[in-house]
C-alpha cells in the first residue's frame, strides 16, 4: 500500500493558499476526493492506528471505536507518553510499528500534520490525516450545515477555509480569516449593559478577565465552572484580584469546582502533559487521576436567569448542552461555543441548538492561524430591549 502525503505541504497549488477565490466549494469537493483513495484504503485496511494521543486523537479514538472500529495503538513523539495507556490504547514510539500489527495510520496530532506526514512519508508508512478522513466521509453532512446554518458570508467563508485546511494538512491560510475577541464576537446589538455570564471552562479566571475587559468590568452575575482542582485554586485566587482591580463584590461571582454535562457524575482527568490547559474529562483516566464532579448547568444554576453562556470544556460541548436544555430554552442566552475538539461537533452542535430554540442565529468564527479554536456564535434574533447603544 503507497504512503499518502496530505497536501500542506508546500506542494499545494496556489489556488489553495489564501488567495483562492471567495466561492471555495468546488476546491472543498476536488480535495475531498483526492483524498478518497486515501480515505478508501483507510476504510478497508485490517488495522487502524492513530499517530498523536492528544485530546484531539482520544477523540477520535472514541469515534472510531462507535463505529466497531478498535484502533490498534496510539504513536507518538512524546517519550513522555510512549509506554502509557491512553483511551484504553498503548502509546507506542514509531520506531514500534509493523504494518501487519497497525495497518493504516491516521494523524491526529492536527497543529503537525505536514511534518508527522514527512516523517510517515520517510517511512513508508500508509497514511491520512484524521481530519481529511473525517471530513472526506461526511462531506455531504457538512454541505448541508453549511447550508442550513451559516448564511451569513464571513461564517461561510470561515467554514469553508477550515474544511480546506483539514483536507490539506494546510493551516498557513487560517491566519488570514483569525478574528480577535475569542468568546466575544457578537453584533452589536446582541450585548447588553450588564450580562449573567455563564462561564464553562473558566479554567484560571482568563475568559473572566477578558469578558470584564470587554464589558468595562460591568456585569450582573458570573457563575464560573472549572473541574481540576489546582486550576480552580488558581481561578479562585484571580478573582479575588479581577474583584479588587474593577471594583465588585467576590459574593456576584459564584464559583463550581465541577464539570458540566448531560447529567450528575463523577469523571477522571485526562492530563496532557504537551497541553497543560487540555486536561479532558473522561470515564476512565487511570489509577493516578482523581474524581471530580459533573453538573448539568440546569441543575446548578437552579433556573437562575443566563443572558451569556460561553463553553469551552474538551469535547464536552455537547453534553453541556444537553444538560443546560431547560436554561436555553427559557432564557435564551447569547451562546459562545467552541467546536473544534471533536470534530462530529462541527455536524451535531448547530443541530443541537437550533432543536432548542429556531430563533437562534449562528455566526462562525476562528481564533487562531492553527485548527484550534473555533467558535459557534449564537444569538437570539429578538434580544431583549436593553442593549448597550
Amino acid at each position: 500500500m503507497t504512503a499518502v502525503l496530505p497536501a500542506g505541504d508546500p506542494h499545494r497549488p496556489p489556488s489553495l493558499r489564501s488567495d483562492a477565490s471567495p466561492d471555495l466549494w468546488p476546491e472543498i469537493e476536488r480535495e475531498a476526493a483526492r483524498c478518497s483513495a486515501a480515505d478508501a484504503a483507510a476504510l478497508g485496511a485490517d488495522r487502524l492506528s492513530l499517530l498523536g494521543c492528544g485530546f484531539h486523537g482520544r477523540h477520535a479514538a472514541a469515534s472510531l471505536q462507535d463505529e466497531n472500529r478498535q484502533p490498534a495503538a496510539f504513536f507518538d513523539n512524546d517519550p513522555r507518553k510512549v509506554g502509557t495507556r491512553q483511551a484504553g490504547l498503548p502509546v507506542l514510539s514509531l520506531d514500534d510499528y509493523r504494518p501487519s500489527e497497525h495497518g493504516f495510520v491516521l494523524i491526529t496530532a492536527r497543529h503537525v500534520i505536514p511534518v508527522l506526514s514527512r516523517q510517515l512519508v520517510g517511512r513508508g508508512i500508509p497514511h491520512l490525516s484524521y481530519d481529511a478522513f473525517f471530513v472526506a466521509r461526511h462531506l455531504d453532512r457538512f454541505r448541508a450545515v453549511r447550508e442550513r446554518y451559516f448564511e451569513e458570508p464571513q461564517s461561510r467563508t470561515v467554514f469553508d477555509r477550515l474544511l480546506l485546511a483539514m483536507l490539506t494538512g494546510d493551516a498557513a491560510p487560517l491566519a488570514a480569516i483569525a478574528s480577535p475577541d475569542q468568546y466575544f464576537h457578537f453584533p452589536a446589538e446582541a450585548r447588553l449593559p450588564r450580562e449573567i455570564f455563564v462561564d464553562a471552562g473558566a479554567h484560571d479566571g482568563d475568559t473572566i478577565a477578558a469578558f470584564l475587559e470587554a464589558h468595562q468590568g460591568r456585569f450582573e452575575t458570573i457563575f464560573a465552572f472549572e473541574p481540576t482542582p489546582a486550576t480552580f485554586a488558581a481561578l479562585a485566587g484571580n478573582v479575588e484580584l479581577l474583584a479588587a482591580r474593577w471594583g465588585f463584590a467576590t459574593r456576584d461571582v459564584a464559583l463550581f469546582n465541577a464539570g458540566v454535562g448531560a447529567a450528575s457524575g463523577t469523571l477522571g482527568i485526562a492530563a496532557d502533559p504537551a497541553m497543560p490547559t487540555s486536561n479532558a474529562l473522561v470515564a476512565h483516566a487511570g489509577e493516578d487521576s482523581e474524581g471530580v464532579p459533573v453538573v448539568p448547568l440546569d441543575e446548578a444554576l437552579g433556573g437562575a436567569k443566563v443572558t451569556f453562556l460561553k463553553a469551552d470544556v474538551e469535547g464536552m460541548e455537547l453534553a453541556m448542552l444537553r444538560g443546560a436544555a431547560r436554561t436555553i430554552t427559557t432564557h435564551r442566552p447569547k451562546l459562545a461555543i467552541s467546536l473544534y475538539h471533536r470534530m462530529e461537533d462541527f455536524l451535531d452542535i448547530p443541530a443541537a441548538i437550533a432543536e432548542l430554540s429556531g430563533d437562534y442565529r449562528f455566526r462562525l468564527r476562528h481564533h487562531t492561524a492553527s485548527l484550534l479554536e473555533t467558535v459557534l456564535y449564537a444569538s437570539c434574533v429578538d434580544q431583549p430591549s436593553d442593549r448597550t447603544p
